[in-house]
């Protein structure tokens, strides 16, 4: 008997070198979906994502021209790409390729727009957050949209499990509700209204100065962040240096210690045990012995996957092209046909 596979899709934005709350927020979770043999998955690159207010911010710069951004975009999907096959994505379990690649997904994601009213993008907190602090001149239409641009990307493979992050889940809801309107307007389920999952503490990686902020690449504070690739002396240098707090013990306790609680979740989910447990293997040790703890723990999974990385990006930049190529084909076939099933539901064509 043949059973339907679950098809599920994710992206990731093409921030060059991933860090480590890229790979337990995201990517750990990937890897573990595409050994599932009843799953089909469609991992992407978003480089059109990425571009939502890259050339109005390189125009303020005045230095860099088109040509320089498309450059710059164009190795860093390289490089977040040979960062996901170190991380255990397998080209030979899940397809692999750069959003900008698949027209489908913007031809796709116009017509959605034609059928999304304002009165829902108006209610989209993300953009109201990434917008309030920027120069209204640097917040395109783009980021704006880009809800819209996303529910395109998991329709067109007619996506059913998205894994995300809690910042995300607003979106997904949306992506529901444009899926059921066109559903509502061809009168029949051309496209199954997608679920998420998440793993809430793999998903609120912190910074490690600053336990109320998520881990960032574009921390000024250098010591905010753990990149995946790295090396023993940087991963002792960045935990020691990690803000904690003068108890000296190790509890969990989010709203009252949130560094100390990141450090704890970070563990958890590096040596994959509950929270409870890690708190049971370190209840008499002090903040030092946690955190030598740690950076053994780190040195055992994170440097494996630094020297994959590293040797991918410096050495197998042609194997890492040749896999986005495969995936391109597999994606671009999936794509097209599902936007011509799509046109044709709704009479795009009169």
């Amino acid at each position: 008997m043949n059973t339907k596979l679950k098809r599920v899709v994710s992206g990731i934005q093409p921030s060059g070198i991933l860090h480590l709350g890229n790979y337990l927020g995201a990517v750990k979770n990937w890897t573990k979906l595409q050994d599932d043999p009843n799953s089909k998955c469609f991992f992407f690159i978003a480089d059109n994502h990425s571009a939502t207010n890259k050339f109005l911010e390189n125009l303020s710069k005045e230095k860099e021209d088109a040509n320089e951004v498309y450059s710059d975009l164009n190795n860093m999907v390289i490089q977040t790409t040979a960062c996901l096959l170190a991380c255990g994505v397998n080209p030979k379990r899940a397809t692999i390729f750069s959003q900008s690649n698949i027209l489908a997904h913007s031809e796709l994601m116009w017509i959605l727009s034609c059928m999304t009213p304002m009165s829902w993008l108006n209610k989209m907190i993300q953009f109201k957050e990434k917008s309030k602090n920027k120069d209204k001149e640097l917040s395109s239409t783009g980021l704006y949209t880009y809800p819209i641009l996303m529910a395109a990307d998991i329709m067109i493979y007619k996506g059913e499990i998205v894994p995300v992050g809690e910042d995300q889940i607003q979106h997904i809801e949306l992506t529901r509700d444009i899926v059921i309107r066109l559903n509502k307007i061809c009168k029949k389920e051309v496209i199954p209204p997608p679920e998420y999952i998440i793993n809430k503490q793999a998903s609120r990686i912190m910074s490690l100065q600053n336990g109320l902020n998520k881990m960032s690449k574009s921390d000024k504070n250098t010591h905010s962040c753990l990149s995946l690739i790295t090396d023993e002396e940087d991963i002792k240098s960045k935990i020691l240096k990690a803000k904690t707090d003068s108890l000296g013990k190790i509890t969990y306790d989010v709203k009252n210690r949130p560094e100390v609680s990141n450090l704890i979740n970070i563990y958890s989910q590096i040596e994959g045990i509950t929270i409870e447990a890690t708190l049971l293997k370190y209840e008499n040790a002090s903040t030092y012995e946690f955190k030598q703890g740690l950076i053994k723990m780190l040195n055992e999974n994170v440097l494996p996957i630094s020297y994959k990385a590293k040797n991918l990006i410096e050495k197998d930049f042609d194997y890492v092209r040749d896999i986005l190529r495969e995936g391109k084909k597999i994606a671009l076939e999936e794509a097209n046909k599902n936007l011509a099933e799509i046109k044709d539901n709704l009479n795009y064509f009169v």
